[in-house]
């Protein structure tokens, strides 16, 4: 089980803790970065106000196939498939109805939630699993790596001291003692309203609450047995375009549904009946119990920068990003795994602090890049919503009428569907302009939202292939770095591992006889990241090996008279040589 405090009493309460990493928020993000910093051994905390995980209600359903393949690699994708409420076959189909106790309009297809299919391109499909779930499996998985969670315990104030290390009070909810913690690190994976953030003075930018919702969680063992005879195909959302009812339903678990309403201007969560308005989503037949309400907004804003000295923001603390189309929290899954192992790094002793300045220029323009798209989902679902009213709006009652709403509904589900085809987002995490992978000459493919191009240059994700057995190509990568060796002859693939060994870089050396992979790779070496990214490829040895090093450990980032210093590459015949 994993290790948590919920309390605390006597004199261990009042004394100071040290730790090299402090996370605060154990949502799924921060447990996430606890999970890679705990794999390599790294002395981890988090806490967190909340005093459990909630088991069920969730915001989040979507665990992308980026997402899923961290999973994969942190041994707790099968545990989720397993677990997860929604079963494997269940179609990925976006449905819109006049209500869920009606007729249905129109299906889209939303390929982004994931079949359980085998893919050819990612070692993992995704997943439509509550985030409740995730959190659990995560701590668990933290708790066995030895790292303290403690819940029920705020951080209310966070300072840097003079000597670099951060200071921080943190009251116990229960008790409302306090216990100071010295850390090294602290991240802030705490959500919109950052403490950590605003330690650092870090701004959030963006136009902020865009609409407003509430999301109720009720009950109805009947309703989807009613839904199939009334021939609404099962989905994994359903649109409700009813006057009076408009939102967005989820099946969540069982007879557990969920029920976001798009409140409209100038209504207060208050002025609701829920009763009333779940009876309207469900119909008049079917019985229900409301379990709770949440009021939320869509809403959009990003960090202007995620990184003040040893203070760092990751997560919802990082970015809010409309959650259409599932991105919000896999992004931040993204920002855990590029800032754990660049944190380990440094304190393993692997890299030095300058790999840390990294972080930023990696992760903005990707989650900028997220958030345009979000945004542009976000407009698109309100002009669905805005669709489905004129739909409504036909009178009558008559199959006629009937038909022609389900005609105008065709229109709106096709116009709809785009947002749901988004491999070029999850899987096409580009870093080529970072200042710690090698420069090439060569020129990518175009992005594409939709598609995921593989390309194998430095900076990008490394190509997936999977062997004759259908074992993914990831699966034989090290922990740390590997040097992906597809060339004839071993020497020049040993040379590079020596190197590499001699400046205490961490490597797995892996030899394949793989001629089509070599032809995806194009080059007969190439080096890849602990987060699958590639760093460096080459069909030699490079020149200058202490230029490779100095990416590798951060040092090209080192400040020298006040001034970044940073290094140019591009890859010629006998490999990596500077650019000059």
């Amino acid at each position: 089980m994993a290790k948590t405090e919920a309390s605390g009493n006597g004199a261990a309460e009042h004394a100071t803790v040290r730790t090299d990493v402090l996370i605060v928020g154990a949502g799924p993000v921060g447990l996430a970065l606890a999970v890679e910093l705990g794999l390599r051994d790294v002395d981890c905390r988090l806490v967190d106000k909340v005093p459990e995980i909630g088991h069920w209600w969730t915001r989040a359903m979507n665990m992308n196939k980026r997402t899923m393949e961290h999973m994969r690699r942190w041994c707790l994708a099968e545990d989720l498939k397993r677990i997860n409420f929604v079963p494997p076959g269940w179609p990925g189909n976006v449905t819109a109805v006049d209500t869920l106790g009606g007729r249905p309009l129109a299906t889209a297809r939303a390929e982004g939630v994931g079949w359980h299919r085998t893919l050819d391109d990612a070692a993992e499909d995704a997943l439509w699993v509550a985030q409740g779930q995730v959190q659990n499996q995560l701590l668990e998985k933290a708790g066995k790596l030895g790292v303290n969670t403690a819940f029920s315990s705020e951080a209310v104030s966070v300072a840097v001291a003079e000597d670099g290390c951060v200071e921080v009070e943190v009251e116990n909810q229960q008790t409302h003692t306090r216990q100071r913690i010295i850390a090294r690190y602290v991240v802030g994976c705490d959500g919109s309203r950052s403490i950590v953030r605003q330690a650092a003075s870090i701004a959030y930018r963006g136009p902020g609450a865009l609409s407003r919702q509430v999301m109720t969680f009720f009950r109805a063992p009947d309703l989807l047995a009613d839904m199939r005879r009334r021939k609404i195909p099962d989905s994994v959302m359903y649109l409700c375009a009813q006057a009076g009812c408009a939102g967005l339903a989820r099946l969540i678990a069982g007879d557990r549904w969920e029920f976001s309403y798009n409140l409209p201007t100038g209504v207060q969560e208050s002025d609701l009946d829920l009763n009333a308005l779940i009876r309207s989503v469900v119909g008049p037949d079917i019985s229900f119990e409301i379990e709770r309400s949440v009021p939320f907004s869509y809403f959009a804003a990003v960090a202007d920068r995620l990184r003040e000295g040893p203070l760092f923001i990751a997560g919802d603390a990082a970015h809010v990003i409309p959650p259409l189309g599932g991105h919000n929290l896999n992004v931040g899954f993204n920002d855990a795994v590029n800032l754990g192992w660049k944190l380990a790094h440094v304190l393993r002793g692997w890299a030095s602090e300058g790999i840390l300045d990294s972080y930023g220029p990696e992760r903005l323009p990707m989650i900028h890049r997220t958030a345009s798209e979000a945004f542009n989902n976000y407009e698109r679902w309100q002009l669905t919503f805005v669709c489905l009213s004129e739909v409504m709006a036909i009178e009558g009652d008559n199959e006629d009428a009937w038909s022609k709403r389900f005609e105008l509904s065709q229109i709106i589900a096709r116009d709809l569907e785009p947002q749901w085809h988004s491999d070029g987002t999850v899987l096409d995490q580009r870093y080529a302009d970072s200042p710690i992978v090698a420069r090439e000459k060569s020129s990518a493919p175009p992005y594409d939202r939709a598609k995921n191009q593989p390309f194998a240059a430095p900076g990008h994700r490394a190509p997936l292939k999977r062997n004759a057995e259908g074992v993914p190509l990831y699966d034989f990568f090290g922990d740390e770095y590997t040097l992906l060796d597809l060339a004839e002859a071993p020497n020049n693939g040993l040379s590079v591992i020596r190197h590499l060994v001699e400046a205490g870089i961490p490597v797995k050396h892996l030899r394949l006889d793989n001629p089509d992979l070599r032809m995806l790779y194009g080059a007969d070496l190439t080096l890849v990241r602990p987060d699958q990214q590639i760093v460096w490829r080459g069909n030699a040895s490079p020149e200058n090996f202490a230029e490779l090093i100095d990416i590798l450990t951060g040092r090209v980032l080192e400040v020298a008279g006040g001034t970044v210093r940073a290094s140019s590459y591009v890859i010629e015949s006998r490999g990596l040589v500077a650019d000059r």
